[in-house]
């Protein structure tokens, strides 16, 4: 039997980058180490950060140990609350990670788009 993980998702660091210029939400601060995605909905990003930018060894370690064959890597949320430009930047720069993601392996990948405005960007 072929075991899958369907709920596999990543950051890319160029998303982090963007959030960390920000000053209105979402926003990253590396100080205090919170995504701010909302006025009320903060998340600490202290153990589950190294999780979501790592893809590679550790994240493959963890598969054999489980015993998963394949994953459906996706994108974590974010690009789809910036501005259309910023948003299709980071899709492009996320996009680019994943292709080089499945180069390597054993994942297929969820690509990154946005929606604005009834048009969809395919970055």
């Amino acid at each position: 039997m072929i075991k899958i993980d369907f709920e596999n998702h990543f950051y890319d660091q160029s998303l982090l980058e963007e959030f960390s210029k920000r000053q209105q939400p979402p926003f990253y601060r590396k100080k205090n180490n919170v995504i701010t995605w909302t006025d009320a909905i903060t998340m600490p990003q202290d153990a589950i950060l190294p999780q979501l930018l790592e893809v590679a060894e550790k994240r493959n370690q963890l598969m054999k140990e489980q015993g998963v064959d394949l994953v459906i890597l996706s994108s974590s949320p974010g690009p789809e609350q910036l501005d259309e430009e910023s948003s299709i930047k980071i899709c492009r720069k996320t996009n680019y990670a994943l292709a080089e993601i499945t180069k390597k392996g054993r994942c297929t990948v969820s690509f990154c788009w946005i929606q604005r405005k009834f048009r969809t960007f395919h970055a």
